[in-house]
């Protein structure tokens, strides 16, 4: 696992999901362009019974990608709390509740919030692609779950996006553009991913199932203008620099996988992602 304290950019990659309307549009391109045809969430809903669940959080909620999953699922008084460190998002993240049938309400107060819910007060908790932002609130989480609730979690696999990544590292090199050895996503996702999500749950759940779940994006040729959107949203994950150079960049990997499309038809990106399904909390080593 990569050292936390060799990591200081999550804010500012977090930040990077202030602009809502983009974040959606980006989310639709890569469910579009999976070639997996499952649902993530149903995948790590299944076999599961909520209908006892009154008080649910989604932690790092967004605009309700994992909240919106269980419409249908929870009875008619439950009620989802999403959290999340942008107001912006309290609109569309009440919309999605709302659409799905679910009583809800949403703090924007960011992760601390979860620090003043009182202890086994919650059945359920979610949290999809966001952990790795804050791995050492999972104590907390044991805290406010009740006995029989459960902790689901979506993460990335590593390594995630390898074929952009070879890519990328690749136009530095060639550039002599200056760069750590891990890209700033990479850096981020190490924090919490599947080779060390077990690790870092085990110690507060005494019972965690783990799932897979394999995919791959795929672009064609007349995919390259979603391609595009998607890095130009990415590219603060991968390079961290001024406005100059995030111009040139963009430009010399954009025309490079324009060239691999014209070669090879397809340009496919790895997403694997895992789900933890944890239960059990451990009261007594919480602080």
């Amino acid at each position: 696992m990569t050292d936390d304290s060799s990591f200081k950019d999550s804010g500012d990659l977090a930040d990077v999901f202030n602009d809502v309307s983009a974040h959606m549009l980006i989310s639709g391109i890569i469910r579009n362009q999976l070639t997996n045809d499952r649902d993530v969430r149903e995948e790590a809903f299944r076999g599961l019974d909520f209908s006892g669940c009154r008080e649910i959080l989604d932690i790092g909620c967004g605009f309700g990608f994992f909240s919106g999953g269980l419409a249908g699922k929870l009875d008619s008084d439950a009620v989802i709390t999403g959290i999340d460190r942008h107001e912006k998002y309290r609109q569309s993240y009440k919309e999605t509740a709302e659409n799905a049938g679910i009583k809800n309400n949403f703090i924007s107060e960011g992760i601390s919030a979860i620090s003043r819910f009182d202890e086994s007060s919650c059945d359920l908790v979610i949290c999809s692609y966001a952990l790795y932002f804050f791995p050492e609130f999972i104590p907390d989480v044991a805290r406010i779950l009740k006995d029989d609730g459960l902790f689901i979690v979506i993460t990335h696999s590593c390594p995630h996006m390898k074929e952009l990544t070879f890519l990328v590292k690749g136009i530095l090199a060639s550039e002599n553009i200056p760069h750590e050895r891990l890209l700033p996503y990479e850096l981020l996702i190490n924090r919490f991913c599947d080779y060390n999500g077990t690790g870092l749950l085990s110690p507060w759940f005494s019972n965690i199932i783990r799932k897979e779940f394999r995919s791959e994006i795929v672009f064609s040729p007349s995919d390259f203008e979603k391609f595009a959107e998607y890095f130009r949203f990415k590219f603060p994950f991968f390079i961290l620099c001024g406005k100059e150079d995030e111009n040139k960049l963009t430009r010399l990997i954009l025309n490079r996988v324009a060239q691999l499309l014209e070669e090879t038809g397809s340009f496919n990106i790895t997403k694997d992602d895992t789900i933890f399904i944890c239960s059990k909390p451990m009261k007594n080593m919480t602080k």
